[in-house]
């Protein structure tokens, strides 16, 4: 039952991505009963073209998260993820029921945590079986930090939200980092467009990898929602969608993710003519012709191709 007033209600599976939410307002009264029927279009089908997607930054009811691990399951699958994911922080304990409730629902799950000292965050994944952190992060040097994530058997390691104030990059500008900069990361985050002053960030964070590319460092960008409530944060708000050939599995998605096979969402999809993360030797002064497909159910303002760090067209 609900209370009586007027309520809007949006219905979503994949809205933003592969489709657009449908939206029904009413006016519910005491003691009366509502049916509503609608149809959900899927606009989009990126997994026809071997594009698979995960919410790479997720929370559970563990310390700040105020979600059970059920309704992260049920919030992920009605964003139309492909691969469920949670990362609390420095703990793993709903990650073996996030695994049975995956597993009954016939999903892939990919467990992850999010290793937390003061000064930076980190998403190591996926972990193995049955492996913890098992060292105080609060008190650990940046390399002790990825020490641990690779004894838990992470392939990954993501700088979360880097230019937030206790982000990695920014505790770098202030020579906060205990042990100080490591460079033993494979991903950096791109946050979702519901947190307070992300798009400023993200530029910053965009841009730095802009200059981490041009140095022929090679660390790539990477998506999630940073969810802790899904009731007001929704899940798959921002996403990682990886290209796999054949079928999908856990393996494949992060073997493309580190190969760079990759690219970092919060709406917009994006069809390469040749694949993100390719090496192409080309000879000066001969054209290099580049060739994009890009689908954007909820529209698209405008697309922009970067060159070493600078807007070459548009």
């Amino acid at each position: 039952g609900m209370a009586p007033g007027h309520y809007t209600f949006e219905i979503s599976a994949g809205g933003g991505f592969t489709t657009v939410p449908q939206v029904i307002e009413t006016t519910v009264k005491s003691g009366q009963t509502y049916d509503f029927e609608l149809a959900v279009e899927i606009l989009a089908r990126p997994q026809a073209q071997g594009w698979y997607s995960a919410d790479l930054h997720h929370h559970s009811d563990v310390l700040d998260g105020n979600t059970e691990a059920e309704f992260v399951m049920r919030s992920e699958l009605a964003a139309a993820v492909d691969i469920a994911f949670l990362s609390d922080h420095d703990s793993v304990v709903n990650n073996e029921k996030m695994q049975h409730l995956a597993a009954h629902r016939d999903v892939l799950f990919m467990a992850g945590t999010e290793m937390s000292p003061s000064w930076a965050h980190f998403n190591a994944f996926p972990l193995d079986d049955g492996k913890v952190v098992d060292i105080d992060t609060g008190q650990s040097t940046v390399q002790e930090i990825f020490a641990a994530a690779r004894r838990m058997g992470a392939d990954l390691i993501e700088l979360n939200h880097p230019y937030m104030g206790y982000g990695y990059f920014s505790s770098q500008e202030k020579g906060e980092i205990p042990g100080g900069y490591d460079a033993g990361f494979e991903l950096v985050e791109i946050e979702a467009s519901y947190h307070d002053g992300s798009a400023e960030r993200n530029q910053k964070t965009i841009e730095r990898v802009w200059q981490m590319w041009n140095r022929g460092e090679r660390v790539y960008l990477a998506a999630g929602s940073d969810a802790h409530d899904v009731w007001v944060d929704p899940s798959g708000a921002a996403r990682t969608y990886v290209y796999v050939e054949g079928e999908l599995s856990v393996e494949k998605y992060v073997g493309g993710l580190k190969a760079g096979r990759a690219f970092a969402s919060q709406g917009p999809l994006v069809y390469p003519d040749i694949m993100f993360g390719s090496d192409m030797p080309h000879a000066t002064g001969k054209q290099l012709h580049l060739s994009y497909t890009v689908q954007a159910v909820s529209g698209l303002r405008s697309v922009t191709l970067i060159e070493r760090g600078n807007a070459v067209g548009q």
